[in-house]
């Protein structure tokens, strides 16, 4: 077989070969009729969407406000960047407004559906169906960020193709689904549509009509339809490019950003690793029974799939982990096995749930009711009650507004200026823009922690230095990310905040901001020093007019540390002290201009973010070796 399959390859032969018949355990879907019954079912006993209920807080602020910008149809790319995409709202419903929570009810019915049906599919090549409908259960019920759903899926349904499990007549449907859903995807959350897209690449090489017109079909697809997509949306096309540069950046700043570490899970790395390491024997041992080239298929995507879990569940290690170990318990349902196998592979999925309940309890208890799924039941008949009933969600809608502006109490005096002009909420609570009927004008990253990288930051700084920058920023003290300063977050936005805007007025907690000219002067290199980690040194000041001062910071860095962050996190956590207050800093943005001390004058009303005082500055937790600090004074006028 390994030979003939060679000789074929070798002829560029358009016809592929048969694997062995033991490897077609999976009956085509339709013939497994108590698949049909049993995924509907699981889906309502394992429903993944809580609530659909605008909140107020830090992660309900985006999840709104993806909704937000696609009801304002604002563009991805120029207006908006973000980890997810133009399309993330699909991932998180909300009833926020008819349309979009209608798409996003839809959208997570299908991804469960999909969820569990290709799990059902994969796992009865070895376990009889009461274990498989099992198995489809606990993984449906635990994996708790419902959008790495489709990375499960991408999987199952790659490792069938691969290992020859779809009939040849539907092969061409699942090529063109495939590359339309992975592009789908890839506008929800652009790290989970690009590991869609490269498990589907590899898996489609083995679907008729074979190799590179099949690979064709697939990508063909794929690029068709986020043409159309983006046509349809009314996004405009010179947007594409930034889009995906800026994402780009999302993603690869974010291991560095917003790595890290929750006190009680020391254990669950090396028990991921170990999960690994037996899944890797055990594929091993079986694929001397598989032709050569789709063995190697067979693991390429299985170690894709791993590592994308692996970055998800450990960079930012809380709360995350439980996905990557509820996900990983489908990895052994991918492969027919065969022999002694079988029974391996079924106490690996057992293993991975186990891990996967236990790392549920850290910090808190285990998953209440998790044999009980009546609650699940309810809130799936009560959100398909949403989806057909205009009357229901605008009555729930109407009360999550009032409950919101009851919470956010923005003053009327407030509202009143700002009118329909654009408004930008900082740090995060874009819900008031929804709340109170607003119009948004956000900055690209619109919640400023998400501007891991200074081509983020100065996206964010250039909208302000723009015709299109928001006439008002209306902003209250939010909470911190990770013990960062808000001050440090995007900081040559706060920057331009400082420079381009001016207090109207502050009450109950709020303060607003007009758009003016700026009142920023050229800046002025104070002092260039070189310092070693932790040696403090004086801040200089600027004389008797005022001035902001910032420091720009430049670590010594190897391209191992490179290298590790990007095929994983950093091994350590930058810090400021600034006279004796330490706080973290995403190290990307240790080069942009921080800002250390701002006059009293800059601000109306005391209390508010940007009203610093610096005498001395201390960096530690970067690489050994020298550091170069620029410290610069910035005139502005009261």
């Amino acid at each position: 077989m390994r030979r003939a399959l060679g000789d074929r390859l070798r002829r560029g032969s358009g016809s592929l070969p048969r694997p062995p018949a033991w490897l077609l355990r999976a009956a085509p879907f339709a013939g497994r009729w108590w698949i049909w019954i049993a995924t509907p079912i699981l889906v309502a006993v394992t429903w993944p969407v809580a609530t659909m209920d605008p909140i107020a807080g830090l992660d309900p602020s985006w999840r709104l406000a993806l909704h937000i910008g696609a009801r304002q149809g604002l563009d991805p790319g120029s207006d908006l960047v973000f980890t997810y995409g133009p399309l993330g709202y699909l991932s998180v419903p909300l009833l926020a407004y008819s349309a979009t929570a209608a798409q996003a009810l839809l959208f997570m019915i299908v991804l469960q559906s999909a969820l569990v049906a290709s799990m059902l599919v994969a796992a009865r090549r070895f376990m009889p169906p009461v274990l498989a409908i099992i198995a489809a259960y606990l993984v449906g019920w635990l994996l708790v960020d419902r959008i790495e759903a489709a990375l499960v899926v991408a999987l199952l349904i790659g490792a069938l193709a691969i290992q020859g499990a779809i009939r040849d007549r539907l092969a061409p449907w699942f090529l063109a689904a495939g590359g339309v859903a992975a592009t789908i995807l890839l506008l929800v959350k652009l790290n989970v549509g690009l590991g869609c897209i490269v498990i589907g690449a590899v898996s489609a090489w083995w679907l008729r009509p074979g190799r590179w017109r099949a690979l064709g079909v697939f990508l063909g697809s794929a690029l068709a339809a986020l043409l159309a997509i983006w046509v349809l949306a009314g996004w405009s096309l010179r947007d594409i490019v930034p889009f995906f540069v800026g994402s780009l950046d999302s993603v690869t700043g974010y291991s560095a950003a917003m790595f890290v570490e929750e006190a009680g899970r020391d254990w669950e790395v090396p028990a991921f690793w170990a999960l690994i390491t037996a899944v890797a024997v055990l594929l091993m041992s079986e694929l001397p029974r598989i032709p050569r080239a789709r063995g190697v298929s067979l693991a390429a995507v299985i170690g894709v799939f791993t590592f994308l879990e692996f970055k998800h569940g450990f960079v930012r290690h809380d709360i995350h982990a439980i996905g990557a170990f509820a996900a990983f318990a489908a990895v052994p349902l991918a492969v027919a096995w065969t022999a002694w196998r079988r029974a391996a592979a079924a106490i690996l999925v057992v293993g991975a749930v186990a891990f996967t309940v236990q790392s549920w309890q850290v910090p808190g208890p285990a998953p209440d009711r998790l044999l009980s799924p009546v609650a699940r039941v309810e809130t799936a008949g009560e959100h398909l009650g949403y989806l057909f009933s205009g009357s229901r969600r605008s009555e729930r809608r109407d009360e999550d507004a009032e409950r919101m502006r009851a919470g956010y109490g923005v003053p009327a005096s407030m509202l009143r200026a700002i009118g329909r002009s654009p408004v930008h909420v900082d740090p995060v609570e874009a819900g008031v823009v929804w709340a109170y009927g607003l119009r948004w004008g956000p900055i690209p990253v619109f919640q400023s922690y998400g501007a891991f990288t200074p081509r983020l930051d100065d996206l964010n700084a250039d909208r302000l230095d723009s015709g299109g920058a928001p006439g008002f920023i209306l902003r209250r003290p939010g909470p911190t990310i990770d013990g960062h300063l808000h001050e440090h977050e995007s900081p040559r936005y706060q920057l331009e905040v400082i420079c381009r805007y001016r207090e109207v007025s502050a009450e109950n907690g709020w303060q607003l901001l007009r758009h003016t000219a700026s009142r920023c002067g050229a800046p002025v290199e104070l002092l260039s020093v070189v310092v070693r980690p932790g040696e403090a040194t004086p801040v200089p000041q600027p004389g008797d007019a005022p001035a902001i001062i910032v420091a720009e910071i430049h670590p010594a860095g190897s391209l191992a540390d490179r290298l590790r962050t990007s095929l994983y996190r950093p091994n350590r956590r930058p810090f400021l002290n600034v006279d004796g207050r330490v706080t973290a800093v995403a190290e990307p943005l240790l080069g942009q201009p921080l800002l250390l001390a701002t006059p009293k004058a800059v601000w109306g009303t005391p209390g508010f973010p940007d009203q610093l005082t610096a005498g001395s500055l201390a960096v530690t937790g970067t690489s050994p070796g020298p550091i170069g600090i620029t410290f610069l004074g910035i005139p502005v006028a009261a």
